[in-house]
């Protein structure tokens, strides 16, 4: 008995297609939580660092969707973009709470662990 070809029946499609398409469909899933995982794991573990930072550009992007149920649904993300004293640019995403306290043009002491925002001292 052959899994996807049967030479009495012919080539079953559906038994080649579903199977591969829900394995990359899984490792994709599994490959961003992987991602993540390890993104947090390596934040986490930096050392923080404190420079001197100018804010230069604050961005923020809404995002809308809509289910099979027509359900609607928003999220905004928050984006701060500082230039540090060396002018290397550093951008974070940030809660909204950090996202507006700050107004362009600020200066003051940056702290962060590699990709992760943790304070602006103006």
């Amino acid at each position: 008995m052959a899994l996807f070809f049967d030479p009495f029946s012919g080539f079953d499609f559906f038994s080649f297609v579903v199977p591969i398409f829900f394995g990359i469909t899984l490792l994709i899933i599994f490959g961003m939580l992987g991602y993540r995982l390890v993104e947090g794991v390596k934040n986490s573990q930096a050392s923080e660092e404190t420079v001197q930072a100018t804010l230069i550009d604050k961005v923020t992007s809404t995002n809308h969707s809509t289910d099979s149920n027509g359900m609607n649904s928003s999220w905004t993300n928050y984006t701060l973009t500082f230039e540090l004293a060396t002018k290397e640019r550093k951008t974070f995403e940030v809660k909204r709470k950090d996202y507006l306290k700050y107004v362009v043009g600020d200066r003051g002491q940056l702290s962060f662990q590699r990709k992760r925002f943790n304070d602006f001292k103006i």
